[in-house]
């Protein structure tokens, strides 16, 4: 499912990407539900055309989402001093790379579901952070598709029992792994320390690679934009406005 995008035709999320021969280019293009083109890249020999899974924060506003908000279908309740280990799953986006010389470059990225992707406010309107949201079962015994699935580490040092059903990952950090045949992807793992009432931290870890699984690549613009946005994209986020 994952790697080289050969010429012919792929039916993906609503989409249909083709890419063909012209002269000595191939066309990669992306046709919309009606058949019109929404995307298109001509490239020249001896560039690699990828298909990969993609952290879900490029669309649709690139420098705004810096965080991806997990709503927990069901609450969970740890008591004081205790830790916690569980499964959920998280979104990703499809993206198409150009890839030659260690260099990648995005070409194309579009939301692995089939309408708009969704967003929220974690906090209050003035001061509260926009994120991708997600909705996840904790302990899927499969994740839905255009999932990952993502172990989280919750430790409670609240000095109480505490539930919670609301987890705000960062951005920076979040890391996909995927096997090429199955089109199966493992993310970051996620830690999260509850430090009082209402109140969290939470960082992500690289994900150990299992067998036959390959490292999705940071593109280009994801560079420049982490280094230009430093300061905005920390590596932990505070949870301070309720679990």
């Amino acid at each position: 499912m994952f790697g080289v995008l050969e010429e012919g035709e792929e039916s993906l999320a609503g989409r249909v990407l083709r890419v063909r021969r012209e002269g000595s280019w191939r066309v990669y293009e992306r046709l919309g539900g009606d058949g019109s083109v929404e995307a298109s890249a001509r490239v020249a020999a001896g560039v690699r055309i990828l298909l990969l899974p993609y952290p879900p924060f490029l669309i649709p506003f690139q420098e705004l989402l810096n965080c991806l908000y997990l709503r927990l279908e069901s609450q969970v309740v740890i008591p004081d001093g205790a830790a916690v280990e569980f499964s959920v799953a998280l979104p990703y986006d499809y993206a198409v790379v150009a890839a030659s010389g260690g260099t990648h470059n995005l070409v194309d990225v579009f939301p692995s579901e089939s309408g708009p992707p969704k967003m929220a406010v974690y906090g209050d309107l003035l001061e509260g952070m926009l994120c991708r949201y997600y909705k996840t079962s904790v302990d899927p015994a499969k994740p839905p598709p255009g999932a990952a699935i993502a172990k989280v580490e919750v430790v409670n040092e609240a000095g109480l029992q505490v539930v919670f059903s609301r987890i705000v990952t960062p951005r920076r950090g979040l890391r996909l792994l995927y096997e090429p045949r199955t089109g199966d992807v493992v993310a970051s793992s996620v830690k999260m320390r509850i430090k009082g009432p209402g109140e969290a931290e939470v960082w992500l870890e690289e994900p150990y690679p299992p067998e036959g699984y390959a490292s999705v690549p940071v593109v280009e613009r994801e560079k420049r934009l982490l280094e230009a946005l430093s300061a905005r994209m920390q590596p932990k986020i505070s949870m301070s406005w309720g679990l």
